[in-house]
Formats: C-alpha cells, sequence, structure tokens
C-alpha cells in the first residue's frame, strides 16, 4: 500500500471518476464513444454492449431497459415485437432501473 490513508481515499475518489475506456486504445474510445452518442447511453453502457456483440461474434445485441412497474406481460411483448427485427441468435441484455 504504502500511502496515506487520505492518499488512498482520494486515490480511489479520483478512479471511481475516470472513464472506464481511459486504458483501452484509441479505436475502441472512438467505437465506444460512437456506441454511447447513437444509443444515447453511459460509455460503461456502451462498451458493455460491444464486448456482448462481440462475443456473440458480431451478432446482434438486444438491450432491454425494464422501468419500475413493468409487468412480466410487458416484457414479453416486448419480446415478442422484437422478434420481427431482432435475429433469433442475438444477445438479450436486460437492466432495471431503479
Amino acid at each position: 500500500m504504502g500511502r496515506s490513508f487520505n492518499a488512498e481515499v482520494t486515490a480511489r475518489l479520483q478512479s471511481s471518476f475516470e472513464s472506464p475506456t481511459s486504458d483501452l486504445p484509441a479505436e475502441v474510445k472512438a467505437a465506444v464513444a460512437v456506441e454511447a452518442k447513437s444509443r444515447n447511453c453511459t460509455e460503461s453502457e456502451a462498451l458493455t454492449r460491444l464486448v456482448l456483440a462481440g462475443q456473440s461474434k458480431g451478432g446482434a445485441v438486444l438491450n432491454l431497459h425494464i422501468a419500475p412497474g413493468t409487468t412480466a406481460k410487458d416484457l414479453i411483448d416486448s419480446l415478442n415485437a422484437s422478434m420481427q427485427v431482432v435475429p433469433p441468435n442475438a444477445t438479450i441484455v436486460v437492466e432495471t432501473k431503479r
């Protein structure tokens, strides 16, 4: 460790405000920025989407945001509607909003 309590707290606070892409190559940062802008989401969310797309060998990623009060019927209706436009091998990411 080798640093004071205050220095440790300061370092941890500073790292919590860093971008999730700060250590990534410029090309990856650019892809994340484009994804975040086009999806109107955070860099962290965009990075997650891109990684999942890569894991599914370039396939589609369906990202569902579930708001408080969403019923099972609402979720099923959304999934059924997505079947019209999303390939059957798409990766599904479900996020809850609190």
